[in-house]
């Protein structure tokens, strides 16, 4: 595959970013980055939006990349080299590239930090990433005083190691440094675990996707443990948020998360297919309850079907996360098509992020 030339130099006078992101969420990502950053140029692969910024913007970068919501995680981009194969002895042509980045980038008495190489690739391989992490640990031992915090042998993670990533597609390896300790997706406001939350960006790219106008009212009908309402609230805070849900455990974690971001919902212990909201004209937002955890049988499948598609007939505009088999019943039902924003993985699943206008 043909790479541009700047993703394949290690170093330059343009400041570059990598970006990690959810499957299929690349092109709303490199969207919403686009909006924030002074972005010159950039590529799109799978999982990966890698950016140059424009030459002489004299701005606060990263405050500024802390504003994206759409990506797991960042990097300092150091750029690329190519000679990658299905084969072990290829791994060795990635060696001369990293020693030349490390010594640009991590030049210096590093004595006392730590740093931890994580490998990911595309394809079928005849090495697995714990190899690869191997010898990049090896260099990063030669050429600085870090000590290299190994994931085969699952060494816990200590405040303030450093992140290097290595991403192998096709011929090329990649390579980046995370600007923080923790990734962008782990958001402050997720202190507490809940069974079948979902990822904090995809619930980001519905809010995105929904674009209600500002005195909006934004409700979700099994809104879970809060994680669509809160990023929506974050992204839309002129705007109400309202959710319902079943599950007193899941609307506790919902009310301390939201106070822990900052945000106001209004929240209800109902079954909501069973009472509609009182008023039109909403904006819907939300993940029903089709995966493993809630499984949708057979023998229910009609009456919720029939129960969502009242809430979305009351609505402007609904976003939601679906498979594509009860995309296709509720579009049967509407008699009205729904606009495909993105395809996503969701606990080994794919599913859907639709919009259906009224």
């Amino acid at each position: 595959m043909n790479r541009p030339e700047w993703l394949l130099d290690s170093g330059g006078d343009h400041e570059r970013y990598w970006f990690r992101t959810p499957m299929g969420l690349e092109a709303e990502a490199a969207a919403e980055i686009g909006a924030v950053l002074p972005v010159e140029r950039s590529v799109q692969t799978h999982r990966n939006v890698f950016v140059r910024l424009k030459a002489g913007a004299d701005l606060d970068h990263r405050e500024l990349v802390r504003k994206i919501r759409l990506v797991d995680d960042v990097y300092a981009f150091w750029g690329g080299c190519r000679g990658m194969d299905r084969s072990k002895d290829s791994v060795q042509s990635i060696i001369p590239f990293l020693e030349a980045v490390l010594d640009r980038n991590l030049a210096g008495d590093h004595s006392g930090g730590y740093i931890r190489p994580t490998v990911s690739f595309v394809g079928k391989r005849n090495f697995n990433r714990f190899y690869v992490e191997e010898i990049i640990g090896r260099q990063i031992t030669r050429h600085s005083g870090l000590q290299v915090l190994n994931n085969e042998n699952k060494d816990g993670k200590v405040d303030g190691e450093l992140r290097l990533r290595c991403h192998i597609e096709d011929d090329t390896a990649f390579f980046g440094l995370g600007l923080w300790d923790t990734p962008l997706h782990r958001r402050p406001w997720r202190n507490i675990r809940y069974d079948g939350q979902l990822h904090t960006t995809v619930a980001a790219a519905m809010a995105r996707a929904l674009a209600p106008p500002p005195g909006s009212h934004i409700l979700d009908p099994f809104c879970g443990s809060g994680t669509i309402l809160i990023e929506s609230a974050l992204r839309h805070p002129e705007c109400t948020h309202e959710g319902w849900d079943i599950s007193e455990e899941a609307l506790s974690i919902a009310l301390k998360s939201s106070e822990q971001a900052g945000v106001n919902i209004e929240l209800h212990s109902e079954n909501s297919l069973r009472q509609l909201p009182e008023k039109t004209g909403y904006y819907l937002l939300s993940n029903p309850p089709w995966d493993e955890k809630h499984q949708i049988s057979e023998g229910n499948i009609a009456g919720f079907v029939a129960g969502l598609e009242q809430w979305l007939r009351h609505s402007s505009v609904s976003v939601l996360l679906l498979p594509t088999e009860l995309r296709e019943l509720l579009e049967e039902k509407l008699e009205r098509k729904s606009e495909r924003i993105a395809t996503t993985r969701i606990r080994g699943k794919l599913a859907e992020i639709i919009r259906f206008r009224y």
